[in-house]
């Protein structure tokens, strides 16, 4: 039998009532013309909950164009990546897909190509001409222009790891952004990130180009009440009966993390024999053998790190809570020269989200990097 919490998982058809009010919430801001920025951590299930919204959309009455800017680079990436997503929204011929792309740009010149499964691609050429903000404006006022020729179909553009765009050091895409978006009010946007820093200093802070043009929808955990039926659901397909302690203990380590939930599941799923019901001993063989997997990127990350960011993090991982970071008392057990190190450490951990702060708190982003950290480091603290 399959492993149910490795091929199936929790934003997969038949579960995915688990995100019941995003997917609701979102389908409000498509049906409404809205805009939108949606941001959470790694691994929690943005993209995902996208796809199904997307998959959940009728294609007679939706255009739906997904914009994926991590595969983009500098600023001429992502203008070729708009045009070829725009330029292929719907079902059209080979011919007619050439056709209106060269009618939606002008300055770009397309090419046709086909697929390993003989579907046609769309990419395009700069041609003679520079990425230069005509260029740029042609490409970004598309989805209103495609909306106006289908006024009876409702148009939705996505951007994912939207954030990345900071890295083409060049703000002219946000500004252009904010002002062919603000003419479209037939098409909704999404723009979903995962740097979550970064894209809450593109839509919340002051002077930004792109400052209050979205409302915000923070994506986060999955609550208890949602779990237990969907963990003991599965394990029963196994004949492995599950108790709601057990339960209880899993979501208190992950803290309804989709993906770490998820993944201690698998372990456990894997580790029981029918009829073997889950016990403490067990469970904490799962979450050793969870944190083993996850150790080499851990490692990486930390290996990254500068002496005082890595001496910050460790402060974050030991001190429950780290509510004053810069006092004597922390700069002197953990071995900093003096505040400034602690406060330039800690900025750099924040700004690279490894470190969040939330009612007076600083703490570490993925509980399972204090977790790992806390045993690595737990016989010098």
């Amino acid at each position: 039998m399959k492993n149910p919490f490795r091929y199936g998982g929790i934003v997969s058809s038949d579960s995915f009532c688990n995100r019941i009010d995003e997917l609701t919430e979102l389908m409000r801001v498509v049906r409404n013309s809205g805009k939108l920025f949606l941001y959470g951590e790694r691994r929690v299930g943005k993209s995902s909950l996208l796809h199904h919204l997307i998959s959940s959309l009728d294609e007679d009455n939706f255009t739906v164009a997904f914009v994926d800017v991590w595969r983009c680079t500098n600023t001429s990436d992502f203008i070729r990546e708009c045009a070829r997503t725009f330029g292929s929204t719907g079902s059209q011929t080979p011919e007619s897909l050439l056709q209106r792309a060269r009618k939606l740009f002008t300055g770009l010149a397309p090419v046709l190509t086909v697929d390993d499964f003989g579907k046609p691609q769309l990419t395009f050429t700069s041609g003679h001409r520079k990425i230069d903000p005509p260029l740029l404006s042609e490409v970004l006022s598309a989805p209103g222009r495609i909306a106006e020729s289908s006024p009876k179909k409702q148009v939705l553009v996505v951007f994912d790891e939207f954030q990345e765009i900071r890295s083409f050091k060049d703000d002219r895409i946000e500004r252009m952004i904010r002002s062919e978006v603000q003419k479209h009010s037939n098409v909704a946007y999404i723009f979903c990130g995962s740097r979550r820093h970064m894209i809450r200093d593109m839509f919340l802070k002051s002077g930004s180009p792109l400052y209050r043009s979205a409302g915000h929808y923070p994506i986060g955990n999955i609550a208890l009440e949602h779990w237990k039926p969907f963990i003991k659901e599965r394990f029963e397909m196994k004949g492995i009966p599950i108790s709601d302690s057990i339960i209880e203990n899993i979501f208190s380590i992950t803290d309804g993390h989709p993906y770490y939930t998820q993944m201690i599941c698998d372990i456990l799923w894997d580790s029981c024999e029918p009829v073997q019901e889950p016990g403490e001993e067990i469970l904490a063989e799962a979450l050793q053998t969870l944190l083993e997997r996850e150790g080499a990127g851990f490692s990486a990350i930390w290996e990254s790190l500068p002496s005082n960011p890595r001496k910050m993090l460790i402060a974050a991982a030991f001190e429950k809570p780290l509510i004053q970071p810069f006092s004597g008392d922390i700069v002197s057990r953990y071995s900093l020269a003096n505040p400034s190190s602690a406060r330039n450490g800690l900025e750099y951990l924040v700004k690279h989200d490894l470190i969040e702060f939330s009612k007076g708190t600083y703490y570490i982003s993925d509980r399972f990097m204090a977790l790992w950290l806390q045993r690595r480091f737990a016989a010098s603290h």
